[in-house]
C-alpha cells in the first residue's frame, strides 16, 4: 500500500479552496433563481411533512 493515499475522512474536514468556491459561485450565477426556488420548495416540502402528522393528531384528538 502506498503512503500517498489520503483518507477521505481526513480531507472532508478541510476548508474549501477559495479558487474552487469562486469558480462554483461563478458557474451558479445564471441559476440563482432556480437555486432559490429549489431551496424554498425543499423547505416547504419539509414543513408539510412535519405538519401532516400534527394535523392528523389534532383531528383525532377532537
Amino acid at each position: 500500500m502506498s503512503a500517498e493515499r489520503s483518507d477521505p475522512a481526513e480531507s472532508a474536514g478541510s476548508r474549501p479552496d477559495r479558487h474552487l468556491l469562486r469558480w462554483l459561485l461563478t458557474w451558479a450565477r445564471p441559476y440563482r433563481g432556480r437555486i432559490v426556488w429549489a431551496i424554498v420548495l425543499v423547505l416547504a416540502g419539509s414543513a408539510m411533512q412535519v405538519a401532516g402528522p400534527l394535523i392528523t393528531a389534532a383531528a383525532i384528538d377532537l
